[in-house]
């Protein structure tokens, strides 16, 4: 009698999670290729991190699933954390980077922009010459950034010290995994190109005046980029090709360790933006303009849409439901 009410006991149990988990992850798939119907949350719960203020923008995430961003509260752009709230003040700083050690790196202004460390203060100060942008920092704690002068750009690392030299005042924005190969867009004197400090020249472009940007690289050297096909911008990988083909703008990828690839993509309705998962489809719901994603190997995406930040992540499947109640009702 006992396991009979046990297992009557499972079957009920199973039937409420059931339901919860088919509400939570709404039971849709939306390609890359498919923008959604408008509210639709694909098979993400969606969190908002920001909490306060403006400008909640330019998110990073690590593998232990911390986020930072930049916001604007009270006159000034600080860093923040989902774990450790802010981490500057008093001194405007944009677009930080962090790795799976929890070190954030950041531009930071003192009549120039400088890079810093949370962990180690200053890495790069400007000079009367040159200002530095857009770091982005690997596991090794190597930190590569843009060092601009006042007709022409240098990347830089801060262990190797100069990488390379644009043709012309350009942005690198460049990317490190943690083997130290580096990848970049090159403005070679017509139109960007992709470089790698291992490889050379990754991208040629078919397209005159036409450039490749964006570039993105991951531990097992995957590169992502997003170009035009001769329609309009489009998601390339160095691996696999051509990710997206349709006709509406995909811009912005990254990707993970483990080769899941994340986009925005424009909205042709609303001329907003979409976030698209190579695995899972559509991201966020599309009443949410949702802007420049980074994954982490959970799968855990973090993205900007309007003023604020936030976090996406696939709830448990189903099958782990299973197993739980399974093991319960198993006497």
């Amino acid at each position: 009698m006992m396991k009979g009410n046990l297992r009557i006991m499972g079957v009920l149990i199973l039937t409420v999670l059931l339901a919860v988990f088919l509400t939570v992850c709404g039971g849709s798939n939306n390609s890359g290729n498919d923008n959604g119907g408008n509210g639709d949350t694909g098979d993400y719960s969606i969190t908002q991190l920001s909490t306060s203020g403006s400008e909640n923008w330019h998110p990073d995430i690590d593998n232990n699933g911390e986020v930072v961003w930049y916001g604007y509260d009270n006159g000034q752009q600080n860093i923040y954390s989902n774990l450790r709230g802010q981490i500057t003040s008093s001194v405007e700083s944009k677009f930080p980077s962090i790795n799976d050690s929890g070190e954030i790196v950041w531009m930071q202004w003192n009549n120039g922009y400088d890079i810093y460390s949370s962990e180690r203060g200053l890495i790069e100060a400007h000079t009367t010459s040159a200002w530095n942008y857009f770091p982005d920092i690997n596991n090794n704690a190597e930190v590569v950034f843009d060092k601009c002068y006042s007709t022409y750009c240098e990347l830089f690392s801060s262990e190797r010290g100069l990488i390379s030299t644009q043709n012309g005042y350009h942005y690198s924005s460049p990317s490190i995994n943690s083997s130290g190969e580096i990848v970049w867009q090159h403005w070679d004197g017509n139109d960007y190109e992709i470089y790698s400090s291992v490889r050379g020249q990754i991208t040629y472009n078919d397209y005159n005046d036409y450039t490749w940007y964006g570039s993105k690289i991951n531990d097992q050297a995957e590169i992502v980029w997003y170009g035009f096909d001769g329609n309009d911008n489009e998601i390339y990988s160095s691996v696999r090709g051509q990710i997206t083909d349709n006709d509406i703008d995909d811009q912005a990828p990254a990707l993970n360790n483990l080769g899941e690839i994340v986009w925005m993509s424009q909205d042709i309705v609303s001329g907003g933006y979409n976030v698209y998962s190579s695995v899972h489809g559509l991201v966020n719901p599309t009443n949410l303009d949702a802007r420049y994603p980074v994954i982490n190997d959970s799968g855990q995406i973090a993205f900007q849409s309007g003023e604020h930040t936030y976090l996406a992540v696939v709830p448990e499947p189903l099958s782990s439901i299973l197993f739980l109640v399974g093991a319960s009702t198993m006497h």
